[in-house]
């Protein structure tokens, strides 16, 4: 390197300077971006309305809702797939309501539920692994090819996937999450509490954090995520957006006006389940530190 910066001309010698400056600007950045931890970045897919190859998509489904059904990676331990759905329809249903609702969710949709989770990421510091959507094509061996957990009755034995193409939001995924879904979820998020506090009080400190900080900004500044509230809490008990659906806009500030009860049967139960979570990470810290102290003190003694 050095003998051929000194054979360039006097007349390059800010060129020269420019050009170094860029190569060890690239060389840092190569080294820095190896060592990021893709599991605690909110969102690593390209935000691109490009086509997606599913060939990575393991047909194994885990889990499937009313719209969407969740894949892991093959190749990839920290992405995973939501599949949006373009079978049949469930019977227990409104079906015409149903066909209206998913012409209406279309890739533009989705974009706005990125758009929205982006927003509350921005303005008020929560989160989120909502995915920006793609588009795939679903071949006929690939559907015949998908296997299905325990689905709701009204679709057992139904199609919910067919040939041809479907939306696909790709995201930040780890088998570490445990998903923060309340009330169905609660027995798995305080298994995970108990497994996490205890080898780390950064977990304790982020997890208390973010039960804060989602109390504040649900109770008065974006109630519609109380509707339907669906999140994941990482293994540094960092909490997630996950499913936004609900709120069905960009526009994160908009408040809705969802009626005079809506505080009293959603949000105020919300509060008091968060409250619940707090006071239960304190009580796992104190627990398992006060025995560790004490157990400290009589090797001392």
């Amino acid at each position: 390197m050095k003998t051929w910066v000194q054979k360039l001309p006097k007349g390059k010698a800010s060129s020269r300077n420019m050009i170094i400056s860029v190569v060890l600007l690239l060389t840092v950045g190569i080294i820095m971006n190896s060592r990021i931890d893709y599991r605690h970045l909110s969102n690593v897919v390209a935000t691109s309305k490009d086509k997606i190859s599913l060939e990575d998509v393991d047909l194994n489904i885990k889990a499937c809702g009313h719209w969407k059904c969740f894949s892991e990676s093959k190749g990839n331990p920290y992405i995973g797939y939501q599949l949006i759905r373009n079978g049949d329809y469930e019977s227990y249903r409104n079906t015409e309501v149903d066909y209206k609702q998913r012409k209406s969710r279309d890739l533009n949709f989705y974009v706005g539920l990125h758009t929205f989770a982006e927003c509350v990421k921005t303005n008020y510091n929560i989160s989120h692994i909502v995915g920006y959507p793609r588009v795939g094509e679903l071949t006929e061996e690939m559907v015949n090819n998908i296997t299905y957990p325990d689905v709701h009755p009204s679709v057992k034995d139904k199609k919910l996937f067919v040939p041809g193409e479907i939306m696909v939001l790709p995201v930040v995924y780890s088998e570490e999450y445990v998903q923060f879904h309340i009330p169905e979820r609660d027995f798995e998020l305080q298994k995970h509490m108990r497994k996490y506090i205890p080898q780390d009080l950064e977990y304790f400190h982020n997890f208390v954090a973010s039960m804060k900080q989602l109390d504040l900004i649900i109770s008065q500044e974006v109630n519609c995520l109380a509707m339907d509230f669906q999140g994941f809490i990482s293994e540094k008990g960092i909490f997630h957006l996950f499913d936004v659906d609900t709120c069905g806009i960009p526009n994160c500030k908009k408040k809705f006006n969802f009626g005079p009860d809506f505080r009293k049967r959603l949000i105020e139960p919300l509060q008091s389940k968060l409250a619940q979570h707090i006071l239960l990470a304190h009580k796992i810290k104190e627990d398992h530190y006060s025995v560790t102290s004490t157990n400290v003190t009589s090797v001392v003694s």
